[in-house]
């Protein structure tokens, strides 16, 4: 009777879409007992988008899908609805969605689940298995360094994390859009941490230009999730060391 009473009200809110992911939601609960779907679980994707962001896939395995729905793991009526089945979040998103549960860089357990019409009535999936979201949108800082004696070039990447946050960092070195070298954090004696490269002069060069850049950059993820990643630093350029100053490179003409 329960079910009934509430598939009713759900019909009635069509005109509200926004309260639709709470009524699915809801009965998704109230039919496990009573309905075994035969639609197949999704799978929750995870990726980095531009400027720190992660965009959250939620993966259907057929086209016949009205939307999908996205929830912290533990919270199912705190849910957010996308028809195109992919949600683009920043930290202020993340943030503003789990309140206080969010503690940053740690990630959050998200669920997703997708729904289907059959025979007028929206019917939902199974939930995905919690994929883990987490959002690193601070930029490093970094500085260069030119060794004489040993003929040595040094870059420092600079976390923008606090505390034992900043344990387990791994960081990426960049010249022009091309990875060069990677490197793990070490907290230094101000307490700030921070990643260290190191290369010969000639190395670097040759590596510049091959890549035909003047440019260095770093980002830094947690190594557990090292497939989100930060906005990358600001450029360097190379030119502004004085062991440097004479390179002459033309920078790769931008594609159109």
């Amino acid at each position: 009777m329960a079910l009934f009473i509430l598939l009713s009200f759900c019909l009635i809110l069509e005109v509200h879409p926004q309260m639709n992911p709470v009524c699915i939601s809801s009965v998704y609960y109230l039919m496990v007992g009573l309905y075994v779907t035969d639609d197949p679980q999704p799978r929750l994707d995870v990726s980095s988008a531009e400027g720190g962001s992660v965009q959250l896939d939620c993966r259907t395995p057929y086209a016949r899908v009205s939307q999908c729905y996205y929830y912290p793991e533990g919270a199912h009526t705190n849910v957010k609805l996308s028809p195109s089945c992919r949600l683009t979040l920043t930290g202020a998103d993340l943030t503003s969605w789990t309140g206080d549960s969010y503690r940053p860089p740690e990630p959050v357990s998200v669920i997703c689940f997708y729904s289907v019409r059959v025979s007028g009535l929206t019917r939902p999936s199974p939930h995905s298995l919690p994929a883990p979201v987490m959002i690193l949108d601070q930029k490093p800082e970094i500085s260069v360094h030119y060794d004489s004696q040993y003929d040595e070039f040094s870059a420092e990447c600079v976390i923008p994390l606090s505390g034992s946050a900043g344990a387990g960092v791994g960081c990426n070195l960049y010249t022009g859009p091309r990875l060069y070298l990677k490197s793990e954090s070490r907290r230094g004696r101000s307490g700030s941490w921070s990643c260290r490269f190191t290369a010969s002069k000639t190395d670097l060069l040759n590596r510049l230009q091959s890549v035909r850049s003047r440019v260095v950059s770093c980002d830094y993820s947690l190594t557990s999730h090292p497939s989100t990643r930060s906005p990358q630093s600001l450029s360097y350029d190379i030119t502004t060391t004085p062991a440097f100053s004479t390179l002459s490179i033309t920078p790769t003409p931008p594609t159109t």
